[in-house]
């Protein structure tokens, strides 16, 4: 199933409304099944790499995890910069897919845990896919 980077961009922005930086290298994406993702994580080792503060930290586990799908899938997955994650205001990168249900999850890459991205509870600045 393809979506067209206007299509995401359209949600991103009713569910971020402080997003300021919507990056989309590609017309067009394919949306994974959460099954797929979830598969995909358990394949993945970037969760196993080890956090080192200012050289290796969550914005790089991130650049990792989305270049891992990349050489895979041409998925509507990439990285997010934002201030809130459930609930809690803090400063961090983390990943981001829409998924074929067109719902926002954000993934972890350090942990590999999934959620469905709430307006109000996560807020994400900037999107690159």
């Amino acid at each position: 199933m393809l979506i067209t980077s206007k299509q995401i961009k359209k949600r991103l922005f009713r569910l971020f409304p402080d997003l300021e930086v919507p990056w989309f290298r590609d017309v067009a994406y394919e949306l994974p099944s959460l099954e797929q993702v979830r598969e995909f994580l358990e394949r993945s080792k970037v969760n196993e790499y080890h956090f080192v503060d200012e050289f290796f930290d969550c914005d790089d586990f991130a650049l990792q995890l989305h270049a891992e799908v990349k050489r895979e899938h041409h998925w509507a997955f990439g990285e997010a910069f934002g201030d809130k994650f459930n609930g809690e205001e803090k400063l961090h990168n983390l990943n981001i897919f829409m998924a074929d249900d067109y719902e926002i999850y954000l993934v972890e890459p350090q942990t590999d845990k999934i959620w469905l991205a709430v307006r109000g509870r996560d807020n994400i600045l900037i999107v690159g896919m």
